[in-house]
């Protein structure tokens, strides 16, 4: 994602930023963009429970 698309999604974006972020790192784990460490991190982390 082009970091400098990211305030115009934001702000044309349906949902609420904190969304956005959630759904694009869920997308960003599933496609494998992302390091070991990262999913590791993100799995331990107790936001959404």
């Amino acid at each position: 994602m082009n970091l400098f698309r990211l305030p115009l999604l934001l702000k044309t974006s349906p949902c609420s930023p904190i969304d956005f972020i959630v759904k694009a790192t869920e997308r960003a784990i599933a496609a494998k963009i992302v390091t070991y460490d990262f999913e590791r991190l993100i799995a331990s982390v107790d936001l959404l429970r």
